[in-house]
């Protein structure tokens, strides 16, 4: 166990941006211990990083949209989107 002294601020917007994560402070600073130890470096970066698979689909999809390939055309008229949709 580890006993730590920080400002309530500090603790606050570390508690916020964990939260934000998914995680508990203790979690994070966990994760941060564990990744300081094995790699005896600390990265920390909030970005989130996208796997292979969405990133080649993502540039697929880009590719075809300047193309003009798989876009929905546009609308003015919602009720006209919408049968569009369930068409």
């Amino acid at each position: 166990m580890i006993h730590l002294k920080t400002k309530k601020d500090v603790k606050y917007r570390a508690e916020k941006l964990a939260d934000g994560l998914g995680l508990t402070l203790t979690s994070l600073i966990n994760l941060s211990l564990n990744q300081l130890i094995e790699s005896s470096e600390l990265i920390i970066n909030l970005q989130p990083k996208l796997n292979n698979k969405t990133t080649e689909l993502l540039v697929k999809f880009k590719k075809e949209a300047e193309c003009g390939k798989n876009l929905s055309p546009t609308f003015t008229d919602p009720k006209k989107a919408l049968r569009w949709l369930q068409s």
